[in-house]
């Protein structure tokens, strides 16, 4: 027999949809009780270690100087990307292409500000 539990009500059934084979479950031993303690991350705490190794991704149509235009917006805040820091990749089609930059980051307001000057250029369409 499956048994499925709802997320909503603290009953178990065995298909789901009907309340005919619903038995009550203890408060103790239901799987999704909702955490009350929930650290929320204020704005100087990271999930990160810095320096680090980092890859941003910005993608756009494909153009011939889209690639150098994202190295151009990243060069900005990352003054010395290394040899072999710049990966390109065309879709399928060929219509656009994504521009992935790996770098040593070295803070949080770095990313910051890199993510900001790429959704801030137009010819960038995402970035990730």
């Amino acid at each position: 027999m499956k048994v499925v539990y709802s997320r909503f009500s603290k009953t178990r059934s065995c298909c789901g949809l009907s309340s005919h084979c619903n038995e009550s479950y203890p408060d103790q031993q239901f799987p999704y009780k909702p955490n009350p303690i929930r650290k929320t991350m204020t704005e100087q705490e990271t999930l990160l270690d810095f320096p680090c190794k980092f890859s941003v991704k910005a993608m756009g149509l494909a153009t011939d100087d889209f690639d150098l235009l994202v190295v151009e917006i990243i060069n900005r805040h990352v003054p010395n990307l290394g040899e072999g820091a710049v990966r390109t990749r065309p879709s399928r089609e060929g219509k656009y292409v994504s521009v992935t930059v790996t770098f040593e980051a070295s803070s949080k307001a770095q990313l910051d500000a890199i993510y900001q000057a790429l959704s801030a250029n137009d010819r960038v369409l995402m970035s990730l």
